[in-house]
């Protein structure tokens, strides 16, 4: 299940937190890739998942059920829905 809730951070602003039952790891990365996402190949050999495209940072540790996007500009909904699209994918998975 996943599951988005909006956090409030330092001065005034707000990020958004995915939790997921189904964690992210190195072989989901093509998913990102193939919706548009820039997944650069240092931060996956560190184990983390550093997403991004165009105002939207999608960041976690793999195995971890929680993630931390950051978005700016004026289409973030549209690329929030994306993210989400992504994770709702990765949880239908056998």
């Amino acid at each position: 299940m996943v599951q988005r809730r909006v956090s409030k951070s330092c001065c005034g602003k707000s990020s958004i937190v995915f939790t997921v039952s189904k964690p992210a790891r190195k072989n989901h990365i093509q998913l990102f890739k193939d919706a548009g996402f820039s997944v650069p190949e240092n931060y996956i050999k560190c184990g983390l998942l550093y997403a991004k495209k165009e105002g939207l940072i999608a960041t976690c540790t793999f195995g971890i059920c929680t993630v931390n996007v950051r978005c700016s500009g004026a289409n973030c909904e549209t690329l929030v829905n994306q993210l989400e699209q992504i994770f709702n994918k990765i949880e239908s998975e056998p």
